[in-house]
């Protein structure tokens, strides 16, 4: 539980650093709101988790060996990640290249919050919910929950939380790189089925019977 707190402070520190400075400013209230959003669903969520799922908190925080393919796949993750955050600063703050209405900020907020409440979710349901491709011992398919309705309900999640974090804070030039984000990380679903599909028994079955992705009746 701790290297999970140290990993959640430090991840705060780091959209600290990779918001505020090219913002120029700490006068910054949706980034605020956002940090402080965050660190209370933290608080929360991830002793319920630890209770409940240790396994799960204990594959979260470990670096963790991971598929030759899926390092490429994270590195342009990081990048776009970074560009993200970095261009929102920009448009929001510095430079104020665009002006977003507040009606659609708070939109942005709710789709925060729903993102996160359905990675909540995501984990309370499926142990194995690791962030490294590899298939785990004695892991299971899981079907139940949001599993039952689509077979990537954490990709939706983030591809949620990720195009409304930058029109919270006040920018459409950070909905570009998480668009690629969401881009990056469907490529990355389709490898992992792939594997999935080799290396982890049943799975193929579950894909018959869950024909959607990650959105129900479109993709």
């Amino acid at each position: 539980m701790l290297k999970f707190l140290i990993k959640i402070i430090l991840g705060i520190a780091l959209f600290f650093a990779l918001v505020f400075l090219p913002a120029g400013t700490l006068n910054w209230p949706e980034a605020w709101l956002f940090i402080g959003i965050y660190a209370v669903y933290a608080l929360f969520v991830f002793p319920y988790l630890q209770k409940r799922s240790p396994k799960l908190i204990e594959t979260r925080t470990t670096l963790r060996k991971t598929k030759s393919w899926d390092v490429s796949i994270m590195v342009a993750f990081s990048l776009l990640m970074v560009a993200l955050l970095v261009l929102t600063g920009f448009d929001a703050v510095r430079y104020g290249w665009n002006d977003v209405p507040l009606p659609l900020k708070a939109a942005g907020f709710l789709g925060i919050v729903l993102g996160l409440i359905l990675a909540f979710l995501v984990m309370r349901e499926n142990p194995f919910a690791s962030k490294a491709e590899e298939v785990q011992k004695g892991q299971k398919v899981i079907s139940t929950g949001l599993y039952g309705h689509v077979r990537h309900p954490m990709y939706a999640a983030f591809s949620v939380m990720f195009v409304s974090l930058p029109l919270a804070l006040g920018s459409y030039w950070g909905v570009l790189p998480a668009i690629g984000i969401v881009i990056v990380m469907c490529i990355r679903m389709k490898l992992e089925e792939k594997m999935l599909c080799k290396e982890l028994k049943g799975y193929k079955e579950y894909m018959k019977k869950v024909k959607w992705r990650m959105v129900p009746g479109v993709w």
